[in-house]
């Protein structure tokens, strides 16, 4: 105001407004590239990759970079510079603009603003950890742990004879429960597909099965529930010619039960005569809990040469897991010393499916930390301003005998009711939002009532401490102190 009064042009008071922006955005920039590099080692090990803050400073992202610190400056400067300006030098010396409506429904909205997006974000965190710790917890029809497996060696002359020589040696292993050949484990797709039909289909429908490559020991081993006849065994014989499918795959064959699948022909892709039925297992977690059941054919090793066995299954008993691999690893060197001994457990591979979801869980979280601290700022700003103009009232309040309470309630009200509004347009949000996220996992979690009301609760805690903690000060402080001057 009293620049314009002695003659400043609009420019020149923009161009002042715009220079001080650029100050304060510019270390604010310095600022978070400091954070940046400092966060960036955590970030990296989270990720499982290295990032480095000169990834901006390749090809054009710089561009970006700079647009978005333009931005920053333009819309920090420019606005306030329009605000004032466009009032009467008299109206900004009297502080009457201070005070002015359309500066206080400005302020208000920001804060709505910001707890509406804090209350959003936290309703997520809790919602993505509670499906974490879903997926984790639930049952796999299939065992996981306790499981070292084995790549399998190359390909090398009297291959299949040294395996099965091998695997009596692993068996007989102190530690080891049970040994099992196969073309996949539970953690990844199976990958290999035949399409196939039943034989007495008039139509001759036929679909793609994943057709996993396994041995007699496989469905025990991996301890998995036969709900109908039985599991390849040696003591019968002739197994090499007949299948055990899991649920999914007699449904898809179009049987009405389990039991009605067993003895049924089925002809399978790349094989001289059908093949029979002989068990029929349930519905397990080949992949995690983010994919629906697949079906599923068990097919003997022996059948088809060209569908290839990838792993060998340990399935150890109660010892030290590190034993284990020494011990397996000295038998692997007397059979197949010329081949690398690549392992990993079961339990560990499995879960690792699970690590981008965790990722976006921590990350989710650190934003969420991240916007109730600006929020609080901003709260905390707000109430600093209501206070310091309603000191005087506050101390006549007093004088004529209100009590602590009377004045905190007079102070706090007009805060709580913009959290209000803010719980009111996040929640709607939250829910529609993570009810859709959600939608994408076949196996997931439903949405709770605590997952909305804890965010509620904290934020209203957070920001009650930080009403709190300012408006105090004025309604301690003795009233003479603000009168004074009267």
């Amino acid at each position: 105001g009293v620049r314009q009064v002695i003659g400043a042009f609009r420019r020149q008071l923009i161009h002042q407004f715009l220079f001080e922006s650029f100050v304060m955005n510019l270390m604010a920039f310095v600022l978070s590239v400091g954070l940046i590099e400092l966060v960036l080692p955590s970030f990296s090990r989270l990720v499982g990759r290295a990032v480095m803050f000169s990834v901006w400073l390749v090809n054009d992202r710089w561009v970006w970079l700079l647009l978005v610190f333009m931005a920053g400056v333009f819309l920090s400067g420019y606005y306030p510079a329009q605000a004032l300006l466009g009032r009467k030098p008299i109206t900004l010396l009297k502080g009457k603009f201070l005070h002015s409506a359309s500066g206080e429904r400005t302020r208000r909205m920001l804060v709505v603003v910001q707890y509406t997006a804090s209350m959003i974000l936290l309703c997520i965190t809790l919602i993505v950890f509670a499906q974490l710790n879903f997926m984790r917890s639930q049952s796999l029809g299939v065992r996981t742990d306790r499981t070292l497996v084995v790549k399998f060696p190359g390909r090398t002359e009297g291959m299949n004879v040294r395996l099965e020589a091998m695997k009596k040696a692993i068996n007989r292993l102190p530690l080891v429960q049970r040994v099992t050949f196969s073309g996949a484990v539970p953690g990844e797709e199976v990958a290999t597909f035949l399409s196939n039909h039943r034989t007495n289909d008039a139509l001759k429908q036929n679909r793609l099965y994943e057709m996993l490559v396994c041995d007699p020991d496989y469905v025990e081993a991996y301890g998995m529930h036969v709900v109908a006849g039985r599991s390849f065994s040696e003591d019968y014989g002739g197994d090499v010619d007949k299948l055990v499918i899991n649920e999914t795959a007699a449904r898809n064959l179009g049987f009405a039960s389990n039991d009605e699948a067993i003895g049924e022909l089925v002809t399978v892709e790349c094989t001289d005569a059908p093949m029979q039925i002989i068990g029929v297992v349930k519905d397990y977690h080949q992949q995690s809990l983010n994919k629906k059941y697949t079906p599923i054919m068990l097919i003997h090793k022996d059948k088809i040469d060209w569908l290839p066995q990838r792993y060998i299954s340990v399935v150890m008993t109660a010892g030290d897991p590190r034993e284990l691999v020494s011990q397996v690893q000295e038998v692997w060197n007397r059979y197949f010393a010329d081949t690398s001994f690549d392992y990993f457990f079961l339990d560990q591979f499995f879960d690792r499916q699970y690590r981008q979801d965790e990722i976006f869980g921590v990350m989710m979280g650190a934003f969420t930390a991240l916007a109730i601290f600006i929020s609080c700022l901003g709260l905390w700003v707000l109430v600093m301003f209501s206070c310091s103009t309603r000191v005087k009232e506050m101390g006549i309040r007093k004088v004529l005998g209100a009590a602590r309470f009377a004045l905190f309630y007079e102070l706090v009200k007009g805060f709580f009711v913009l959290i209000l509004i803010a719980v009111a347009i996040a929640l709607p949000v939250a829910w529609f939002s993570m009810d859709a996220w959600l939608s994408h996992y076949a196996f997931h979690t439903e949405l709770k009532a605590w997952f909305f009301v804890v965010p509620v609760l904290l934020m209203l805690f957070i920001s009650f401490v930080t009403v709190a903690v300012q408006t105090m000060k004025i309604i301690i402080a003795k009233p003479a102190r603000s009168l004074r001057y009267e």
